[in-house]
């Protein structure tokens, strides 16, 4: 138990990277942690350096060329860009130790995907009850939010107590993108587990429901995991998830009301969390069709572009007024201002060696489905955002998993075919 109990600190730590006086950030002090079960062990030097990570580096550093490249080439020096790629560079060697000394410390896994997806999972289960706890409790908010980044820390007010719940560093995209993900694990996790419990049920509801004080994209997370268990309909487990799933489902639609009356949310929840969380239904309600005000904006960042543009990009990363060039911060038009369609593979090279790896070291426990919902999350989520190769909170869960997997070799988890 305190094994497990240590890799959810480091799993939480490094995904949801919140300030801490004097380590900057929970990622760094995760790090730091970890060094000593791997800094004097000779078989994390070879297993590292024997590994894929190289070609991993070369990616990112072709990544960084091109950039340099393309900004050059086009006369703008718009080197923005590269303040986010150093973040990454920073997050790579992060999450390294940790994924080293969970892989050293949790020997004998029969299915280390089922078990890296257990502890990401209660990583989840961990942050949302402190968002429950933010939501009860303005006193626990206020601890929350010395933990949060500066900039981040007034939303709370700004959103009426629906949003800035969460010990994170980013309260808006970056963390309702990697609730999108997290809730696939957790779908994994339930579909492979030995008997799933009505508690398990009612954990990933209420991941559902705080993911979406993060943003109403978490949603999508919601969508894929009944969509994997439906299409894993022949697995016991997913039979067992619907029908509990529905019973308790049925028992909260009776219950909910009497609750937040007797905690004296009920006011809230109808007149501020519901408007903002399911906004699509309330419009769609009233006649005005499954939109939302953000959907409305992200689709209007959408232009036309010429063929020049597509191709060869234009070098523009950021505009004059320091906000994302053309204010568009879909992640395929921020890549198309950049780079262009030619230089935008190294982007999307690096991202499929990362999947490339985690089907080498995982092909004894993945099955098809669970890689192209993975797959399809960052392709869908780059929608909305700049997640693929970008995003710190993604990327840091994508790295801790690939580099789980990795170390797993040395210590027995991983059985040649």
């Amino acid at each position: 138990m305190h094994k497990t109990i240590f890799h959810v600190f480091l799993v939480f730590f490094l995904i949801f990277s919140f300030r801490i006086p004097f380590f900057y950030n929970s990622a760094i002090l995760a790090f730091i942690i970890s060094i000593p079960f791997c800094v004097l062990r000779s078989d994390f030097y070879t297993q590292t350096l024997k590994s894929d990570l190289l070609v991993l580096l070369l990616l990112f550093f072709l990544i960084v060329l091109t950039t340099l490249l393309v900004v050059i080439l086009h006369s703008t020096y718009d080197f923005d860009k590269l303040n986010a790629l150093a973040s990454q560079f920073v997050v790579i060697f992060a999450c390294l130790p940790p994924a080293y000394a969970i892989a050293r410390t949790s020997k004998n896994k029969k299915n280390k995907l089922l078990y890296i997806s257990k502890i990401i999972s209660i990583s989840f289960y961990l942050q949302s009850f402190i968002v429950i706890l933010s939501l009860l409790s303005y006193d626990f908010w206020s601890i929350i939010k010395i933990f949060q980044a500066s900039d981040q820390a007034d939303i709370y007010e700004k959103y009426q107590g629906v949003r800035g719940l969460s010990l994170a560093g980013g309260q808006f995209f970056s963390l309702s993108a990697v609730f999108v993900l997290g809730q696939l694990f957790i779908a994994y996790y339930l579909l492979n587990k030995s008997k799933v419990s009505y508690f398990d049920i009612i954990l990933f509801i209420i991941v559902f429901f705080c993911g979406l004080t993060a943003g109403r994209t978490s949603a999508l997370g919601g969508v894929i995991a009944i969509s994997y268990w439906l299409l894993s309909w022949r697995n016991h487990n997913s039979k067992v998830i619907f029908t509990k799933l529905f019973v308790v489902s049925m028992l909260s639609a009776l219950l909910i009301v009497p609750l937040l009356k007797v905690l004296g949310k009920y006011d809230f929840v109808i007149d501020v969390f519901i408007p903002f969380a399911f906004e699509f239904l309330v419009n769609y309600l009233e006649g005005d069709g499954l939109s939302t005000s953000s959907s409305n904006v992200l689709f209007s960042m959408y232009h036309g572009l010429s063929l020049d543009v597509i191709l060869l990009g234009l070098g523009r990363y950021i505009g004059a007024d320091g906000a994302p060039f053309m204010h568009s911060d879909p992640g395929y038009m921020r890549n198309m201002y950049l780079y262009g369609l030619f230089f935008s593979m190294p982007i999307f090279l690096f991202f499929f060696f990362n999947v490339n790896i985690f089907l080498k070291f995982y092909r004894d426990n993945i099955d098809k489905k669970f890689l192209y919902f993975f797959v399809g999350c960052f392709l869908l989520l780059h929608v909305k955002g700049e997640v693929i190769s970008h995003l710190i909170t993604t990327q840091s869960l994508l790295f801790v998993v690939v580099f789980y997997g990795m170390y797993s070799i040395r210590f027995g988890f991983y059985n040649e075919r």
